[in-house]
């Protein structure tokens, strides 16, 4: 997947954030390319907290050319995207006390938030602003209660 993502960007001829997303097909192995966004991921706080921090690199070659190349990070690092989509999940699967790992896990699964967290709780904040904009957006509520 490396190899091809190497081969397309060098083909764009890109220099900024990419991300790339790959299927491998299964049984057979066969990896497709899927797509290319220009911009950042929304799992970037994994990332972050492993101690690669892709805004603060993006920020250095902007303001200082090349940087150098992270090759140390934590591996094994867990984060989960608990707003809006496990609680969601959580909510409406049958096998909610199944789940693997638990709903109700943190410290024990290493696990983190992608949106949530102590150190910067303006990304949560956001979240709830622009889910509180819908409150009384009739259209909204008429959309969301359509099951």
């Amino acid at each position: 997947m490396l190899q091809m993502a190497l081969t397309y960007m060098n083909g764009l001829e890109w220099y900024g954030i990419a991300d790339l997303e790959f299927m491998v097909q299964k049984g057979t192995g066969n990896i497709f390319f899927i797509e290319l966004n220009a911009k950042f991921w929304s799992s970037i706080q994994m990332g972050i907290l492993a101690g690669v921090d892709f805004p603060w690199l993006l920020y250095r070659i902007a303001t200082e050319g090349d940087v150098e190349t992270v090759t140390n990070y934590d591996i094994g690092m867990k984060c989960r995207n608990l707003l809006p989509s496990d609680i969601l999940h959580f909510i409406f699967s049958k096998n909610r006390k199944n789940m693997n790992p638990p709903f109700w896990c943190w410290k024990e699964y290493n696990m983190n938030d992608d949106i949530t967290w102590k150190e910067d709780p303006l990304p949560a904040v956001g979240f709830f602003l622009a889910c509180f904009r819908y409150l009384f957006d009739k259209e909204m509520w008429k959309f969301l209660l359509r099951f």
